[in-house]
């Protein structure tokens, strides 16, 4: 009982390391790599520019992540940290696909200072593009349950006031931020730290036999899994127990090297896509370590999930359902 007790105060932990990557002083993104978001690819623009540049002949000079975008109005003073101390002028591409388990009508507004567009799916949902003081442009579009693509495009021009707001209303329910389940882009390098609380470049770790993509196109599994539930106890080859639960595509898990006098504790919160499960994982104060980082781990079936992706220092390779 009491493991389960600790997995309800994972989501908060993680959520608490979130937001270190994103704070009022970064409000377009955090430069930190984060799989598990919108990827935001920056482009400066010429002085001048009145409209949404066509960016398919374009050079990126820097990449965000975020989970939000909620950028009230504010003043060019602000500045644009993180990538560039540009504030006038640039362009942001945000791009990520994420998943719904509730069908039907789902309603967007956004709000930005200059022009935006929204795409859903590769369809223009909202266009509220060109040079304009704070503007609300409203669209709707039907999903059906499981992925969509989304990007967000954002421009700069001329200085006094910046703004970019994506807001939702899933059907039957309310406006708010949107913040929907992201869905793991495929794994880039990042640094991170592991139990010990070194810090390292994240360490690809190959599978042993090329299987060839899946039908979805994943390049670990031999064939697309379904109807995977990872809820249960498990070991790992790190010395620890693992409490995890599943609800849909999220997964949590509370872990620690002994129940007794646990050298490290760790939470964690993630996406399961097809076999690949990637979290956002912390130490917490029960044990002498002090990491954070991401995992992208293979999961081969119901009972058995492998490392691909994981910081030097993080010494657990293979889990095991017990």
């Amino acid at each position: 009982m009491k493991s389960w007790l600790v997995l309800i105060s994972i989501a908060l932990i993680v959520f608490c390391i979130s937001a270190l990557g994103q704070s009022s002083e970064n409000p377009f993104g955090s430069t930190a790599l984060d799989p598990v978001s919108l990827k935001g690819d920056i482009y400066y623009l010429p002085e001048g520019a009145s409209s949404l540049p066509d960016f398919s002949g374009m050079t990126s000079v820097g990449s965000i992540y975020t989970k939000v975008l909620d950028i009230p109005t504010r003043s060019f003073t602000s500045g644009f940290p993180g990538v560039t101390d540009r504030f006038e002028w640039f362009a942001i591409r945000y791009k990520g696909t994420f998943y719904i388990d509730t069908e039907g009508d789902y309603a967007f507004r956004l709000v930005s200072d200059d022009g935006s567009r929204l795409f859903i799916d590769g369809i223009e949902v909202i266009d509220n593009d060109g040079q304009h003081p704070t503007q609300s442009v409203s669209g709707n579009a039907y999903l059906e349950r499981g992925q969509h693509s989304i990007e967000v495009d954002y421009f700069q021009g001329p200085r006094e006031e910046i703004a970019l707001q994506l807001f939702w209303t899933p059907p039957g329910g309310s406006e708010q931020i949107s913040e929907p389940a992201y869905v793991p882009r495929p794994p880039e390098s990042e640094d991170g730290t592991g139990h010990s609380q070194a810090t390292g470049p994240a360490q690809s770790v190959e599978p042993s036999q090329d299987t060839g993509p899946s039908d979805c196109g994943c390049q670990w599994c031999p064939e697309d899994l379904t109807g995977l539930d990872l809820t249960g106890r498990w070991s790992c080859d790190d010395g620890g127990i693992y409490y995890i639960k599943q609800q849909g595509h999220v997964v949590w898990w509370s872990a620690e090297g002994s129940a007794t006098e646990p050298g490290w504790s760790n939470a964690a919160r993630g996406i399961l896509s097809n076999c690949v499960l990637t979290l956002e994982y912390s130490d917490v104060p029960k044990g002498n370590a002090a990491g954070y980082g991401t995992l992208v781990l293979e999961v081969l079936s119901n009972d058995e999930m492998v490392a691909r992706e994981k910081p030097q220092s993080y010494s657990g390779y293979h889990w095991q359902r017990v």
